[in-house]
């Protein structure tokens, strides 16, 4: 199940939006697994969902208007719709088109100015070890640059059965060859400027 972690805020990482408007099922079970860590602590924390879309395909649009679906506006009716989450515990963050800029945006427009202390991230397992390096790194610069301590509960959820496993298993590979190259980035980029230059 779940665990029970208080905190002030839950980030939900977004996984993508098919064309049709649907939610694939890795991000709804993100988006189920962040409703039921809500439901665990009284009151419900906000639910801040990052992601404005993907930049691998074109975006999706709505056909009535034109415009744009953002992944965050997708979600945000999934928790309303299947969770009964009140729309107003629920944030958007559109910004962002990969997990550096879930971390980055989630955190200077919204767990800094709200001033959160404790925040859970949630996404798939076979998202997780990734995400957790790069938002330890980015929430490690936001103190060492504003003085602003946030501290981070990372809550995995199961990825199982919603892809072949052979799918996955290419998934995990190449996720884990990501987290190399972005430590390799971090210390190249660090070792070789002035540390200014990496402050947020």
């Amino acid at each position: 199940g779940t665990p029970h972690v208080d905190v002030d805020a839950i980030v939900v990482l977004g996984g993508g939006l098919w064309a049709s408007k649907e939610i694939p099922p890795w991000a709804e079970r993100r988006l189920d697994g962040a409703a039921l860590l809500r439901a665990a602590q009284q009151p419900g924390p906000s639910i801040l969902i990052c992601g404005g879309g993907s930049p691998h395909g074109l975006p999706v649009l709505d056909e009535s208007t034109g415009q744009v679906v953002h992944e965050g506006t997708a979600y945000a009716e999934y928790l309303v719709d299947r969770w009964d989450i009140p729309a107003s515990c629920i944030l958007k963050e559109s910004s962002s088109y990969d997990t550096v800029g879930n971390g980055y945006f989630s955190a200077l427009i919204h767990a800094v100015p709200a001033g959160w202390k404790r925040v859970a991230v949630v996404t798939s397992d076979f998202h997780m070890p990734r995400s957790r390096a790069i938002f330890e790194k980015i929430y490690g610069l936001v103190e060492g640059s504003l003085g602003v301590r946030i501290e981070l509960e990372f809550v995995p959820v199961s990825d199982a059965g919603v892809v072949e496993d052979k799918v996955r298993e290419v998934r995990v590979e190449k996720e884990a060859k990501s987290v190399a190259t972005w430590r390799e980035n971090m210390v190249r980029g660090v070792d070789g400027c002035d540390c200014a230059t990496v402050r947020l």
